[in-house]
Parts: C-alpha cells; structure tokens; sequence
C-alpha cells in the first residue's frame, strides 16, 4: 500500500488497484481540492475502485464520480452536500453506497464498516465476519440515520428554507399544508415545490414526515 500526500487529503493507493479517501479534514471540508480530484479521476480511468469514507466522499465527488449515482457521507454534512453536489443522489441513512466501481460510507468510523463491505466483497462474508470479531464490532451496519441527532436539519445557505423550519418547529402540532409552507415563504407553490427539492433533496411532504418523527424521537428520549 502506497500513501499519496496531496494537500490535507490522505489517499492510500493499494495493490489490488483500489483508491481509499478516508476523510477530507480542514476548516473547510468543501474547499476545492484540484490535485487530489485529478489523481482520483485519472486512478479510476485506469480501472482503480473508489472507495471512501465521511467527508472523504466529498473529494470524490469534486472529481466527478459520483454524479448520477446514490453516495453517502456524515449525515451532519448532507444538506450542504446537496447543495453543493446535487447531481449526486445523497442518501444519510444508508452506512454504505455501493455502485461497483465507487463505494462511499458514512461517518469517520464507517471506515470500519466500509473495510468490511470490502473484505466481503473480495473475499468472503464468513472472512468478513471473522476480521469483524477481531476488531470487536459487528458485521456491517446498513444505516447510520440511527445515529443522527435530527432527521430534518435546516439548509445552511437558504433564508427562506431556514425560516420555514422555524415555523414548522412551531405549528407542528397543527395540520400543516403545503400551501401553508408555500405562503411562509412567500412563493407561489411552482417556485416553491422547485426550491424546496433543490435546497432538501426531498418533497415538502417528507419534511414534515421527518419532522415529526424528530419530535417523537425526541419525546421518548426524554421520557427515558
């Protein structure tokens, strides 16, 4: 296994022509890292697996890999990622996306996950297990929404979005529409359907949906 320096990104180029992104640290997760997005694109052209884990999918997709495809990263950072990557199909529940040539997992510690996806893939499920009791954690996780603090979390750059969560937050005993939503924004139901998508990557519907199972999550919390 050969370590690849390249700015604050460790990319670790292994013998059976494989890329690993373990993470992209700094202050700045999103900054634009031309060098390391050139090495992973030319190592794919000639035939490597991308795989990566937490913000490291944020590198990959800079290089253009993940367009079109599902991708996952630390669910804190997905509403940002959707922003910034929308022609990617983010998804924060799942722990592992596998698209054959790209494999991306959740957060820091899904690297463990994402290695055994990898022994499994390449080996065996039984040898998969096995690598698994050594380290003394489980066969891989399928989610890591369970994990998240909310569901539901406000887009970082949009007035309009953030201020609509604030008045969800509180009417959402009452029944809300999306007419309603549309109004507090002040757009037409149009303009409004098209921002929302754009800003959460899923229908209005859904956000009231998860914003209640948060309030239910956050109930039974309390109570314990």
């Amino acid at each position: 296994m050969a370590k690849l320096p390249h700015a604050r990104v460790a990319l670790l180029l292994h013998e059976d022509a494989s890329l690993s992104i373990p993470l992209a640290p700094g202050k700045d997760p999103f900054a634009s890292r031309p060098g390391e997005s050139r090495l992973i694109d030319r190592q794919h052209t000639n035939g490597a697996t991308i795989h990566a884990a937490c913000l490291g999918s944020l590198v990959v997709a800079q290089a253009g890999l993940l367009a079109g495809r599902d991708a996952t990263t630390h669910w804190a950072w997905i509403q940002r990622a959707r922003q910034q990557f929308p022609q990617v199909s983010w998804d924060a529940a799942r722990m592992i996306c596998d698209t054959g040539d790209v494999i991306t997992a959740g957060g820091f510690l899904a690297a463990v996950d994402l290695t055994l996806a990898l022994v499994e893939r390449i080996c065996s499920r039984s040898l998969s297990r096995e690598v698994g009791r050594l380290l003394l954690v489980d066969s891989v996780r399928q989610h890591q929404s369970v994990y998240a603090t909310t569901l539901a979390a406000s887009p970082i750059d949009e007035p309009r979005m953030r201020r609509l969560h604030s008045w969800i937050d509180a009417h959402l005993s009452a029944a809300i529409t999306v007419d309603d939503m549309a109004r507090v924004c002040n757009l037409s139901m149009r303009t409004f359907h098209r921002t929302f998508v754009r800003a959460h990557g899923f229908t209005p519907k859904k956000l009231l949906q998860l914003k209640r199972i948060d309030r239910c999550a956050l109930s039974c919390v309390m109570r314990m």
